[in-house]
């Protein structure tokens, strides 16, 4: 997780307790998502991978489309707040 926050978002997090899994069978693949609550700590947003990024709140996670695999993830963040 700190190695894929600073190479995709140039950002330093500590990492924390693990919050949940999802598993999802796209046609291509199955992939397993891992999520962990991290603290930012240091860096300034710069992606290098994705061309679009916002931080928002959990309250308006229902304005955005997320991929099948990230759904259980968002509903399960909206279901705990």
């Amino acid at each position: 997780m700190i190695r894929e926050m600073q190479e995709e978002f140039c950002i330093e997090v500590e990492v924390g307790e693990f919050f949940a899994s999802s598993l999802f069978a796209y046609d291509k693949g199955t992939i397993r998502l891992l999520a962990y609550i991290c603290r930012w700590t240091r860096g300034e947003i710069l992606s290098t991978v994705h061309n679009d990024y916002l931080w928002v709140t959990v309250d308006d996670l229902d304005q955005y489309t997320f991929a099948p695999a990230d759904r259980p993830l968002v509903e399960k963040l909206k279901n705990d707040k």
